[in-house]
């Protein structure tokens, strides 16, 4: 960030981070001789007159070129503001790039480079060794549940120095704006970054290319299930061997919510793999006449092909609120199932208490519509 700072623009529809204004560093440029500046002032008029308006000077940039602007030049403008007040057209792609963070994220809509743009009733052109990229951008929801933040943050990156992108976070679902930034030609690399903690995404500013680190699942959008209750029973046994103990006893189920996730939402810095997912249900289990998390001891997940996924939790205690199961990262329907066996381990003995499910059960799981007949019915083959 040395050697700049961030000031509004005057329309306040833009913020900058540059301090050489539009045109300063410029290089020196030989000044016309005055009877060439009388020649054109004389045709001037004439072209005046004849389309009936106003007679007026010749700016000298216009006799000149494009003024070269600020090698320092970073705006960040509303589509709006881009056309009506720089001449900018918002780029446009058919299949945009995610990069999906904790706290929020950015959708790139459009990339481009383009020779000039206008401000001001001045054109400006590049800067001696630099080229103007334009990127659009929408901002996303992240991945964020609850109040914790992780920090994430967006910034512009040359080389190893990076500069902030003023506000950007605070880009809401649907917000949209064109960045229109001045890159080196001798920067060995120009992204836009999105980071936070020991998770780093980036678009090229010169190609509008995500880098191929980036993880791919994280661009896919979440998928909740919707409200839902499923109650039901378990039949199951208390067993100590120690104390030679078998007790029948009947627990009790209740399932209220499914969200299938590409991001862990407990250990924030781990993300699925590539075409997984994980599933976290929410839901209690009253047994030994405590009501607590769902055991992962007891549940696993039947997919439509017939293979198994087991549960696991990564909470430091056994009243589990959320339920990992990792899937298919297209994951749609399938069956949970209650079998198994638990052990807690006793006070009094090593050994300790064991539940078992005595008789299985079954809960249809729909994340996405529902399957065809057919489909259930192979399901349950």
């Amino acid at each position: 960030m040395s050697g700049y700072d961030q000031t509004p623009s005057p329309d306040g529809d833009a913020w900058m981070t540059a301090s050489p204004p539009p045109g300063a560093g410029a290089p020196a440029r030989k000044a016309l001789r005055p009877w060439q500046w009388t020649v054109l002032g004389v045709v001037a008029g004439l072209l005046a007159a004849a389309l009936g308006t106003a007679t007026y000077a010749l700016r000298d940039t216009t006799a000149k070129g494009d003024t070269p602007a600020g090698a320092g030049l970073l705006y960040a403008l509303t589509p709006g503001a881009a056309e009506a007040r720089y001449g900018i057209e918002p780029p446009s792609w058919d299949e945009p790039t995610v990069m999906k963070g904790w706290d929020f994220g950015v959708k790139i809509t459009g990339h481009g480079e383009i020779e000039h743009f206008v401000r001001d009733g001045t054109r400006y052109g590049p800067a001696a060794g630099h080229r103007l990229y334009t990127l659009a951008l929408t901002g996303i929801d992240g991945e964020q549940i609850g109040s914790r933040s992780r920090g994430t943050t967006l910034t512009v990156r040359f080389g190893q120095g990076e500069r902030p992108l003023k506000d950007a976070d605070s880009l809401a679902e649907g917000e949209r704006r064109v960045l229109l930034v001045s890159v080196p030609d001798s920067a060995v690399t120009a992204d836009l970054v999105l980071a936070e903690d020991d998770l780093t995404q980036t678009v090229s500013l010169t190609t509008g290319a995500p880098d191929p680190s980036n993880p791919e699942v994280l661009a896919r959008e979440d998928v909740t299930s919707g409200p839902m209750l499923r109650t039901g029973t378990l039949d199951y046994r208390v067993s100590s061997s120690a104390a030679s103990l078998t007790l029948a006893r009947t627990a009790h189920y209740r399932l209220t919510s499914a969200r299938l996730s590409y991001r862990h939402l407990y250990r924030q810095d781990e993300h699925a793999a590539q075409d997984s997912a994980f599933l976290f249900l929410t839901g209690t289990m009253k047994r030994t006449s405590k009501t607590r998390g769902l055991p992962p001891e007891w549940i696993s997940l039947r997919l439509p092909d017939g293979t198994t996924r087991t549960a696991g939790t990564y909470s430091d205690h056994r009243n589990y609120r959320w339920l990992a199961i990792e899937v298919p990262g297209d994951f749609t329907h399938g069956t949970l199932v209650f079998s198994g066996s638990d052990r807690f381990p006793g006070t009094d003995n090593p050994q300790g208490v064991t539940l078992t499910v005595e008789t299985e059960r079954e809960e249809r799981l729909t994340m996405v519509g529902e399957p065809a007949p057919d489909a259930a019915r192979g399901e349950q083959a």
